[in-house]
């Protein structure tokens, strides 16, 4: 077995949802987890999380992954940085292994709101760059990241995952004394508000059509461009200004209740997802899918 890309398994809901889906497809994976020790107290409860995960994968018949794991541990010093350091640092160790040359492609498992500016916000972006550049900077050669739940909210992953494999998952960071979810952490707090029916709904798009700098984001867009936001307030105000900045409701669509036209998205290694969620390989193959061909 060869596998040609790699995925950080942390135990919880994301990468959990992404190795099911990447496995769905065919794909083979190198499957890694960082036994994180710091001052948070979540380790052993990842780890659990793990191997449940695992066998749950056996258990459905998705085998083609190899495991792996490693350990990062803090010692005595109780700061503690964001997390994705530590996980490109093992990136780019575990690509300098001879022995997995081969493997190119990183999935990356960052949900919309994995910060609260969303995936286009300084916060997101400056981890992506670290994240790029820390692993470069070990393996000395160059990786195809796929985020292929970046277009997701929390609420949306969390839907979306099988409920068996949902409750075999961790993600509070920060357990209390008796082994609980805190139920106050961000992650928790997330997850709360989905497994409870709420949590914000589907990204909303529209397009930009007068140039304007996002008080959310601090980004700046220009006509053409494509806005993202969760709350169609947000796209309504936007339209409402003189000129108007976006396109609400989309043409073609006076409820707003979709996005824009669809077009598949390219997600490395040839594979092309669509808006349901599904994957395609193949551009041709994927706008064939769009038009119901």
């Amino acid at each position: 077995m060869t596998p040609d890309t790699l995925l950080l398994l942390s135990g919880g809901i994301d990468s959990a949802y992404c190795m099911w889906r990447a496995l769905l497809e065919g794909r083979t994976l190198l499957v890694h987890h960082v036994h994180l020790t710091n001052r948070e107290g979540r380790v052993a409860y990842e780890a659990q999380a793990v191997k449940r995960i695992l066998d749950w994968m056996r258990g459905q018949g998705l085998t083609r992954f190899i495991y792996s794991e490693s350990a990062f541990d803090y010692g005595t010093v109780r700061y503690v940085v964001r997390d994705h350091c530590i996980w490109a640092l093992w990136i780019g160790i575990l690509m300098s292994d001879p022995k997995y040359k081969h493997i190119r492609h990183v999935i990356r498992t960052d949900h919309w709101d994995s910060d609260a500016d969303g995936p286009d916000g300084p916060v997101m972006q400056r981890a992506h760059r670290r994240y790029r550049n820390l692993s470069y900077e070990v393996c000395e050669r160059e990786l195809i990241w796929e985020h292929p739940i970046q277009h997701m909210m929390k609420a949306e992953v969390v839907r979306a995952t099988p409920p068996d494999l949902l409750k075999l998952c961790w993600w509070c960071r920060h357990p209390t004394p008796s082994g609980k979810p805190c139920h106050r952490c961000y992650t928790c707090r997330l997850v709360d508000a989905a497994l409870s029916g709420g949590g914000r709904g589907p990204v909303l798009e529209a397009k930009v059509i007068a140039p304007f700098r996002c008080k959310l984001t601090k980004q700046n867009y220009s006509p053409g461009d494509v806005y993202r936001h969760p709350n169609e307030e947000r796209m309504q105000y936007l339209a409402s200004l003189e000129p108007p900045r976006v396109e609400w409701p989309p043409k073609g669509n006076e409820s707003g209740e979709t996005t824009l036209e669809a077009e598949p998205r390219h997600v490395g290694g040839g594979w092309y997802e669509l808006p349901d969620g599904g994957r395609v390989r193949g551009k041709d193959a994927a706008l064939a899918a769009l038009r119901g061909g």
